[in-house]
């Protein structure tokens, strides 16, 4: 009986571990990066899960926002920016705005958080967003902080974040509270899905780091942080950086990378490809100065990157499609999609109240 009652735990125990390794591998493995060459700066992306739809929006300044997990926080956005959303308008993955601010986002594995519930609160996708809108600078998505918090409603995710002075940060929901790594505390501007401490640990097992293991380009989570870094400290000064930010990418190119981003901070412009269409595509700010509704956007899927405007019964459409491949492994959220979709159709809805560019 011992020996059956011990062969079944064994067997609860491995399920346990299978069931967690497929959520695992639905969850977005993503990779990113600050490449920096004669004071330019870039930050760079790959987004590897299973989605591959959504859009570039282009978001304007002057539009009233609500957060759909505090509703007495609101605000009117400061800024324009673009952004790559797979939820629907309003709570992006990541994107620039015109000030040269990035926020990028990638899910973070085993972590246990709870939001500080005396601060004003944004889910984990509103939070870039509300970012992108209000802030002009690092320091700024920093001070945030002090008053803002990040509620994780759907899934853990941690952000590298930098901005055109060159300045970047790590900002980690942790079991602790939120951890910011920056200045001297961000010796390498690498994420990948691991906490930023433990992959920093890791690092410090291969040559030329502080230990004797070889580096291999390997898909693991920690072995593509090694790899960033490693290559980041390879460079050649002649390699044309957005090329070489690129090529990197590609060395840690999963299975299942679907958006590939190269933000240039510097210039304000973003260099993009999906994994259906092989060609690389750009936009600009200055290319959509003359844009009067919060609706313009791009096609991130189909084969194809059409500019279109889209309606609230398109967005509804994208964030319902989220919603029925993720209720697998997130279910119970669909209040929450519901009120994502509101906030969506209230913004496409809005005309901007300042047209005037804010940033030179």
């Amino acid at each position: 009986m011992v020996l059956i009652r011990g062969f079944i735990s064994k067997m609860k125990i491995k399920y346990i571990i299978i069931i967690f390794l497929v959520g695992l591998s639905f969850l977005p493995a993503c990779t990113s990066f600050v490449l920096e060459q004669d004071d330019s700066y870039y930050l760079a992306k790959n987004l590897d899960w299973e989605i591959d739809r959504g859009y570039l929006f282009y978001n304007l300044a002057g539009i009233e926002k609500t957060s759909v997990s505090d509703p007495e926080l609101k605000w009117v956005s400061t800024y324009k920016s673009i952004t790559n959303n797979q939820f629907g308008k309003e709570f992006p993955l990541g994107g620039m705005n015109e000030a040269g601010l990035v926020v990028e986002e990638m899910s973070l594995i085993g972590q246990v958080y709870k939001h500080d519930e005396s601060k004003r609160s944004l889910n984990e996708f509103q939070w870039v967003q509300y970012q992108l809108d209000m802030s002009r600078s690092v320091e700024d998505v920093i001070k945030s902080l002090e008053t803002i918090t990040i509620e994780h409603a759907i899934m853990n995710l941690h952000y590298l974040i930098a901005d055109r002075s060159g300045d970047r940060a790590v900002i980690e929901c942790l079991e602790n509270g939120i951890v910011i790594h920056h200045g001297d505390e961000l010796p390498y501007p690498v994420l990948s899905n691991n906490p930023y401490e433990k992959a920093m640990r890791y690092l410090g097992f291969f040559e030329g780091y502080g230990g004797e293991m070889e580096v291999l380009h390997r898909s693991g989570s920690q072995e593509r942080f090694v790899s960033c870094v490693h290559l980041l400290n390879k460079k050649d000064a002649l390699a044309p950086p957005a090329s070489y930010a690129l090529d990197l990418l590609d060395t840690v190119k999963q299975k299942d990378t679907r958006w590939q981003f190269i933000y240039d901070m510097t210039g304000k412009k973003i260099r993009y490809k999906t994994h259906d269409l092989a060609r690389e595509s750009k936009i600009t700010f200055k290319q959509l100065k003359h844009i009067k509704h919060n609706q313009f956007a791009i096609t991130l899927f189909g084969g194809e990157h059409k500019r279109v405007k889209v309606n609230a019964e398109m967005n509804k459409e994208q964030l319902k499609f989220v919603q029925d491949k993720l209720e697998e492994y997130f279910p119970g959220k669909a209040h929450l999609y519901d009120l994502m979709i509101e906030e969506g159709e209230r913004s496409l809805s809005q005309r901007s109240k300042n047209q005037n560019p804010i940033a030179k």
